[in-house]
């Protein structure tokens, strides 16, 4: 069972809340970095770096040591490993297919809404109305955020999707150990997991480069395995279990529009009126559920339970 929300103290709810806004912003700069990144390394090849760099790193400043533990919880983790793997080769091939990153931003964050979605199918775990209001409510947003008269389907969508579905599975298994392991173990072992997967298949899909990899190239890559990987993949796991997967895939609805700000200020893209509007009405299905809590509470006669 998920965490009851309704009893959680206010500072842990507000704490994870504020990881998931952090876990949204570096989701965000992860689409700048990869797309900077690929242009140099082979896709699947420069995923399984950037999860295995990332999960070793996490591993060894967390003091984390192969033991019997970490050996049952990498096999309790290999489902949500596999999904996550999935979900990031197909993103990464998306990525590079793709004609318009912002839709495919929408159609990736849609990951984050289905989430609760696989979390009632697969454990029975319950979602309130309230949310279910406000993921309608954000889905109708993502949908203004990246509406175009001149989009088309193209073949990076369909791998969008696959990955959009694969995400939301693979953070609904992980977050069922969250609880048990702690969010840095699990982080650092589904992450070098995932990286372990993808290998072999980088390995017999991918061209390995024949010239040098520019340094501006590797700085990208260390971007992405610092900050869109390790320190988002930490904030989103912890902060997945403080508030629940359901509230979590709301606040996660901002990484598409950090992703189109970091598009429009370093790669050149620009905002119409109609993804203003979209960013409008993701910030208040975000805000409505973030500040729902708080003004239930100031609303609630004193004395009563």
């Amino acid at each position: 069972m998920p965490p009851v929300l309704s009893l959680m103290p206010k500072t842990a709810q507000k704490k994870g809340d504020l990881l998931m806004f952090a876990a949204a912003f570096l989701a965000g700069t992860g689409w700048l970095f990869s797309a900077k990144a690929v242009l140099s390394l082979p896709p699947i090849l420069f995923i399984s770096l950037r999860f295995l760099s990332a999960g070793l790193l996490l591993g060894i400043f967390g003091g984390i040591h192969p033991s019997r533990q970490v050996m049952q919880a990498a096999l309790k983790l290999m489902p949500a490993a596999l999904a996550l793997s999935l979900s990031m080769m197909a993103w990464i091939t998306g990525l590079q297919h793709t004609h318009n990153a912002g839709v495919g931003a929408f159609i990736t964050a849609c990951g984050n809404l289905l989430a609760p979605v696989f979390g009632l199918i697969i454990y029975r775990w319950p979602v309130t109305s309230s949310m279910w209001g406000s993921i309608a409510l954000a889905m109708f947003g993502l949908g203004f955020l990246f509406l175009n008269p001149d989009s088309h389907v193209d073949p990076g969508h369909i791998w969008f999707a696959i990955a959009a579905c694969c995400w939301a599975i693979s953070v609904t298994l992980g977050r069922r150990h969250s609880a048990n392991y702690g969010a840095l173990a699990v982080s650092a072992i589904q992450l070098t997991m995932t990286g372990l997967i993808c290998l072999p298949v980088a390995l017999a899909l991918d061209p390995l480069p024949h010239t040098m990899i520019p340094l501006s190239s590797l700085l990208w890559v260390a971007g992405s395995v610092v900050f869109a990987t390790c320190l988002r993949f930490l904030a989103q796991l912890r902060g997945n279990v403080l508030v629940g997967t359901a509230r979590a895939g709301v606040i996660m609805c901002l990484e598409p529009v950090w992703a189109m700000l970091f598009a429009m200020t370093f790669l050149g893209a620009s905002l119409t009126f109609m993804q203003g509007i979209g960013c409008a009405i993701i910030m208040s299905a975000i805000l409505f559920q973030v500040a729902l809590p708080v003004v239930t509470a100031k609303l609630r006669p004193v004395g009563r339970v």
